[in-house]
């Protein structure tokens, strides 16, 4: 992997599949933008380390070498939605505990966005429902005079 790939910083995708390295590139925290790694059968990859803050899909299928995935490689500010980790068959308890601890703290940050943007479309809905109301009682209350 070039030592440049962190000067990438408006990749928004990137795959790495089938590539024989044994741990990802330190500097590929440094693509700001990445939202999908591809990483299918890149068999000797053992870790993942910290890994992009916007990134929203990470595909490790057939990664058969992995085993960690440190708990600093799943920083919440990221918005990975979708983990795919199938046929992983060396991932550690401790990796497998790591990424589900993730996956259920971003489905609760993410249940609370959506809960404050509907309580707030709600709350301006019913702005706008009294503001509409007023203004066709004012217009009645011109027709009447």
């Amino acid at each position: 992997m070039p030592k440049s790939l962190g000067c990438l910083t408006s990749l928004e995708a990137l795959d790495l599949s089938g590539n024989n390295f044994v741990i990802l590139p330190k500097n590929i925290s440094e693509l700001y933008e990445l939202q999908h790694l591809g990483l299918r059968y890149c068999r000797r990859l053992r870790s993942l380390q910290k890994l992009p803050p916007q990134l929203a899909k990470l595909d490790a299928h057939r990664c058969t070498s992995l085993s960690t995935v440190p708990s600093s490689s799943t920083i919440v500010d990221g918005n990975i939605f979708e983990f795919i980790f199938t046929n992983c068959l060396k991932l550690y308890e401790t990796a497998c505990n790591n990424i589900m601890a993730y996956a259920l703290l971003k489905i609760q940050l993410y249940a609370i966005r959506l809960y404050s943007e509907v309580s707030l479309s709600l709350s301006l809905s019913h702005t706008h429902t009294l503001i509409q109301s007023s203004l066709i009682i004012s217009s009645r209350v011109l027709m009447d005079v």
